[in-house]
């Protein structure tokens, strides 16, 4: 594949991760002020909502109609004992709600993220936060950038 060829590529996933992120993010700003059923995985202190699971299963099934070759790994989904193979294919790893304990109690706290690797290369990364509403994008060798946030908090310097 040549580097314009494989540029393209990487730039459509970036695209859709960034619009699966959006839809992600409005499923966690309106799940996180609504009563959460919890339960735990590896430990009591390690848990997983009903939510968690619904983004994931959103992102995954949204991701794998666009790209049915890739690879995907998720956070619920690998804890639940689906099986985690890492091959030459690009390999999405999606940690759904980052601060599930934060999320259960509706702490502000909390982000969703997805990231997309390929052959162990960081391709790139979204990211959002859902009390500020603002989304993050990091793709390599172009840094991060703001996708969207509508409420910039300004807050004054240190002593004044």
């Amino acid at each position: 594949m040549s580097s314009d060829t494989e540029a393209e590529s990487w730039a459509e996933c970036m695209d859709v991760a960034v619009r699966t992120a959006l839809r992600a993010g409005q499923m966690v700003r309106v799940s996180v002020m609504q009563e959460k059923r919890v339960s735990s995985k590896s430990t009591p202190a390690d848990l997983v909502t009903e939510a968690d699971q619904q983004v994931e299963e959103l992102i995954i099934s949204t991701l794998r109609e666009k790209f049915p070759s890739h690879r995907f790994i998720g956070e619920e989904s690998s804890a639940a004992g689906e099986k985690c193979v890492l091959t030459d294919n690009p390999t999405w790893i999606i940690d759904p709600i980052d601060g599930t304990c934060n999320f259960v109690h509706s702490w502000s706290l909390v982000s969703y993220t997805t990231v997309s690797m390929g052959r162990c290369t960081l391709a790139g990364e979204v990211t959002g936060h859902f009390a500020m509403e603002c989304e993050y994008m990091f793709q390599r060798r172009k840094g991060v950038l703001l996708i969207s946030c509508p409420a910039v908090l300004l807050l004054p310097a240190p002593g004044r």
